[in-house]
């Protein structure tokens, strides 16, 4: 399992939108490839088919965390935007404590979308 941490450019921007486009793309990516080799074309998949120590089973092995990882992100996008409290929260390196706080910006969910004096 791997795990690129918390901040994501879509979600700090408030667009999950985006983010969900960005990691649907990246789930097709390895798609039919994963596919083919775990459901071979004619026949039933045999335990002979699956190897752990195999490239399919690594870019699946991959999609699964990327999975996790995106799932993880979404759930504490929808605590910040519900203004739940982060304080505390393990969320990054550098001491960044809030991974949708744009640069130079401000942590507020609201701060995004205000425009004008």
């Amino acid at each position: 399992m791997t795990f690129d941490g918390f901040a994501d450019p879509h979600l700090a921007a408030g667009d999950p939108v985006a983010f969900g486009r960005s990691i649907a793309a990246k789930a097709r990516r390895d798609y039919e490839g994963i596919l083919r080799s775990f459901f071979p074309e004619g026949r039933r998949p045999t335990a002979a088919d699956f190897d752990d120590r195999s490239i399919p089973f690594a870019a699946a092995s991959l999609e699964v965390s990327l999975a996790v990882g995106a799932t993880a992100k979404a759930w504490l996008y929808a605590w910040h935007r519900a203004h739940g409290d982060l304080e505390g929260a393990p969320l990054g390196a550098g001491g960044k404590a809030n991974p949708f706080e744009p640069a130079g910006g401000t942590a507020a969910p609201e701060a995004a979308k205000e425009t004008g004096p």
